[in-house]
This record gives C-alpha cells, sequence and structure tokens, in this order.
C-alpha cells in the first residue's frame, strides 16, 4: 500500500496528484490505479519529458461516488 498519508493529499478536485496518493485514495494498491488508467476508468496525464503520471483528485473522488439505489432492498413484486 501507498505510504502517503491521507491528510497529505491535496484535496483541491483540480489538484494533480500522483499514483501513490491517489491509491490512498481509494485505499487500493498503485498497480489497481494503474489497471483504472489502462481500462479507461481513471484519465492519466503524464508530465512532458517524463515517465511520471498524475490524476486529477475529482477524477479519483469521482471513482468514490455511490451508486444509486433503485428501491428498497428486500422488497419483492
Amino acid at each position: 500500500m501507498a505510504h502517503t498519508a491521507l491528510h497529505r493529499v491535496p484535496s483541491d478536485p483540480d489538484q494533480m496528484i500522483g499514483l501513490p496518493a491517489a491509491a490512498v485514495v481509494l485505499d487500493v494498491t498503485e498497480r489497481t490505479v494503474r489497471r483504472y488508467i489502462a481500462e479507461g476508468k481513471l484519465p492519466a496525464f503524464r508530465l512532458a519529458g517524463g515517465s511520471n503520471l498524475r490524476v486529477r483528485r475529482g477524477d479519483v473522488d469521482a471513482l468514490l461516488a455511490p451508486l444509486p439505489t433503485t428501491g428498497s432492498a428486500g422488497t419483492s413484486a
């Protein structure tokens, strides 16, 4: 798991963060974050002239959005 503390990860949705920080926010491994990027679930940006990837904090937060419910659980027609 990433070693970045969650309280040190920027909360501004437009802020670019590294993959280790994204992993902390999502409570997954960095490998899972890379898989989300490869699957198109998380947009990523490569820094000019480098190999480091960055993601927007808002895009990371969007992965945490609650799923809408469509009725009461446990009821039948």
